[in-house]
């Protein structure tokens, strides 16, 4: 008795598991899978530029900051030596002023310093002549006969004479050490002027500076602050400060801007599709030259991240690529072809286990797979499906449930 409830339970189990096994097909939807190509792609944005430009910049030797008084609009094309820009040059109009002020101030320190010298000299030669004078004469009558003087006479005329000898070469080393200092004096003075004309002529220079002119043929865009704010009359800008750039419409490039949260993978050297906003049926393909090493906002107000890329374009089209034009991309962190993939959602996963629902008849059995690279839609299967299996999309009622 017990034997046969035994034999009657293992019965009901073995037909409990083929149910559990075997799903139905009805209303299921399928995909049929075919080997094809794989892509994991990261969407970009951003904007092209020249790859080449030249920086139109106020010039260095400008002193301070300059006001911009004119300047031609955005996306004008010019030819070399047209009229860029037109800088106030108060700055350098009141420098110009100082230096010619200083030189002047100069000048007359060096009259009036000259003048000094002159009669100061005069005087002090007016009294060495006449201690020479005194010494001649001195010379001439000193008593040397002992038979007429006597010997104190004689003594004291030659002390005299060595004290005229005494004075004459202290007035000539005071004359000397006078003509010394005041030349000493003027020397600073004409090396201040020196100073003050080498200065005068930078500003004059800089004066002829204050017109910036395109060194090249090209179109002429305005430079843009980290606000987005573009260069404008009546900004000021310092000596070297940026106007805006003469690109070189040859060859662009596109700086593209990627979420953070979307750029796992993003490396140099991957493959890249750009599309113009303006031409949107036209794909440019290129490579990831370059990619910012830290995410910023390109917002100030907004706290959201971007990575900054670079791309290399294959080629330009002149016609259609201009520098600023809006851009979308697709960036292919992976590309591959002839692999078998299937939707996500054809894909089940428990216990670190994957498998799928391939159709059998008019039903499904339940086979694990071996699974690769995933992206957001579709997954690489590398074990497990061969091309022309179809598999369930939702998993399909076991049959004989209710």
């Amino acid at each position: 008795m017990i034997r046969g409830r035994l034999v009657a339970a293992v019965v009901l189990a073995a037909i409990g598991a083929g149910c559990s096994a075997s799903r139905t097909a009805s209303n299921v939807p399928t995909f049929e899978v075919q080997p094809g190509s794989f892509e994991i792609e990261i969407k970009g944005f951003g904007e092209l530029e020249a790859a080449k430009s030249t920086p139109i910049e106020v010039p260095s030797n400008l002193p301070g900051r300059q006001r911009v008084v004119f300047l031609i609009d955005d996306g004008t094309a010019v030819e070399e030596g047209d009229l860029i820009a037109r800088l106030d040059g108060e700055i350098v109009h009141r420098w110009i002023r100082r230096a010619k002020d200083e030189i002047r101030k100069i000048d007359l320190q060096l009259d009036a310093k000259q003048k000094t010298l002159e009669r100061e000299k005069t005087a002090v030669e007016a009294s060495l002549a006449l201690l020479e004078q005194e010494k001649r004469d001195a010379e001439s009558f000193a008593p040397r006969d002992e038979s007429f003087f006597s010997r104190n006479e004689i003594i004291d005329a030659q002390v005299d004479l060595e004290l005229l000898e005494t004075k004459i070469e202290l007035a000539r080393s005071k004359i000397a050490r006078y003509v010394e200092r005041a030349e000493a004096e003027m020397e600073i003075l004409r090396l201040q002027r020196k100073t003050q004309q080498v200065r005068l002529a930078q500003y004059e220079q800089a004066r002829e500076s204050l017109e910036v002119r395109a060194p090249h043929g090209g179109v002429f865009f305005r430079t843009t602050n980290w606000r987005g704010e573009k260069m404008s009359v009546g900004n000021t800008v310092w000596g070297g400060g940026a106007l805006g750039e003469l690109p070189d419409l040859s060859r662009m490039e596109a700086k593209l801007h990627v979420l953070e949260s979307e750029a796992a993978g993003l490396a140099e050297g991957l493959e890249v599709s750009v599309a113009l906003d303006a031409h949107p049926d036209a794909r440019y393909p290129g490579k990831v030259k370059t990619v910012q090493p830290i995410a910023n906002p390109i917002e100030s107000e907004s706290p959201v991240k971007y990575f900054e890329l670079t791309i290399e374009l294959d080629r330009t089209d002149p016609q259609k690529m201009k520098p600023r034009s809006q851009v979308l991309a697709s960036i292919f962190v992976t590309r591959e072809s002839d692999v078998v993939s299937i939707p996500n959602q054809a894909l089940f996963q428990k216990g670190g286990k994957s498998w799928v629902w391939v159709r059998r008849g008019d039903g499904f059995e339940r086979r694990e797979v071996e699974t690769g690279k995933r992206s957001l839609s579709r997954t690489v299967v590398i074990e497990g499906l061969a091309g022309g299996e179809v598999v369930a999309l939702s998993e399909p009622e076991t049959r004989g449930e209710g």
